[in-house]
């Protein structure tokens, strides 16, 4: 059994800390780096993992997610694809999501 060790982004992470990892990452797992790269969602997967950080959006278990208000759980297949639609029409999950990620989160400091 293969097991991945994910490390959380320290708050103070600069821009060149980040790409100092993800070159790591891409020279020593290429392959799942390559598949992350190269994942269509992988917007709308950060923007819910933002989400979760801010309160946006919970996370219940291992693959169960649900937005505040709503008692009803989705993996993270069934929460992209509702993202995807709520973004094409405009409506207000995705909008208060994305409100909520935009407010909260502090943006990467560059370095210097």
């Amino acid at each position: 059994m293969n097991t991945k060790k994910f490390m959380a982004i320290p708050d103070n992470a600069t821009e060149l800390y980040l790409q100092t990892e993800v070159t790591k990452i891409a020279e020593n797992e290429k392959e799942e780096y390559l598949r992350i790269a190269d994942d269509e969602d992988k917007t709308l997967k950060v923007l819910i993992l933002n989400g979760i950080k801010t309160g946006a959006m919970f996370k219940k278990g291992v693959n169960s997610y649900s937005e505040p208000g709503n008692t009803v759980t989705y993996s993270l297949e069934e929460m992209v694809d509702r993202l995807k639609k709520a973004k094409e029409m405009s409506d207000d999950l995705y909008l208060k999501l994305e409100a909520s990620v935009n407010t909260y989160l502090k943006p990467i400091k560059k370095s210097k």
